[in-house]
């Protein structure tokens, strides 16, 4: 079920304060729920919120743990940046990507 707009920027700014706090787990409860929202996804305007989200929701799995989950979401987030031109932000989702296939211990031809 989609949620309202105000849920969901309430929901992307705990994410971001729980991560900032180390509770990543409890971070990538929210961001999850923002990441998943359908009208969200289809929402052409807001295809940079939904990249930032996605790399937030991919940190926060692999800060709890989840390298290998986080991945996809990863990918997704990049794939808008990319979409988008937004230089700056693909920068930063790709040196985060180093990061998590480092912590997953992918070799280069097992990395998506």
């Amino acid at each position: 079920m989609a949620e309202t707009a105000d849920t969901l920027a309430a929901r992307l700014a705990l994410g971001l304060r729980l991560l900032r706090e180390g509770k990543a787990a409890e971070a990538a409860a929210e961001l999850e729920v923002v990441c998943r929202d359908p009208d969200l996804a289809g929402a052409p305007d807001l295809r940079d919120v939904r990249a930032r989200a996605m790399s937030l929701y991919a940190q926060a799995l692999w800060k709890s743990g989840h390298s290998a989950e986080a991945l996809p979401y990863l990918e997704a987030g990049l794939r808008l940046a990319r979409a988008l031109g937004d230089v700056e932000g693909t920068q930063e989702i790709e040196a985060l990507r180093q990061q998590i296939r480092d912590a997953a211990g992918l070799r280069p031809q097992e990395r998506p």
